[in-house]
């Protein structure tokens, strides 16, 4: 019998939505994180089982941002959490920090990485 491997579950928060779904930007930046946003999407979200939580399509609908607390809930079991912030999330600073969060509620961490890193890693 032929072993089958676990897909990785991969957690898109909502810097990554914002990025695939919004409107063609002028800003440079902007213009290279959608359109690597759109090649992960295209090429490589089917080989992963991709979730959203409720609260992410709460905040994308709404504005309002998200608690720490409920990302951590929603996360719990993903292997990696993709996203844009680099700001407060994907951030090596800041990274240290949210994983002693995580690990002090008692979940292990995903590995927090922008599309770029990720597909950097596919490629490597």
């Amino acid at each position: 019998m032929e072993e089958t491997k676990q897909r990785l579950k991969v957690y898109c928060e909502t810097s990554f939505w914002s990025y695939l779904t919004g409107r063609p930007s002028a800003v440079q930046k902007t213009v290279y994180w959608q359109s690597l946003t759109r090649i992960w999407w295209s090429e490589e979200s089917s080989k992963y089982d991709v979730y959203v939580s409720q609260h992410v399509l709460s905040e994308a609908s709404d504005g309002d941002p998200e608690l720490a607390r409920r990302r951590i809930e929603a996360c719990k079991g993903m292997h990696v959490l993709l996203t844009w912030n680099c700001k407060h999330m994907a951030n090596r600073f800041v990274l240290p920090k949210t994983v002693k969060v995580v690990n002090e509620a008692g979940y292990s961490c995903p590995a927090i990485v922008t599309p770029e890193d990720f597909l950097k890693e596919e490629l490597e």
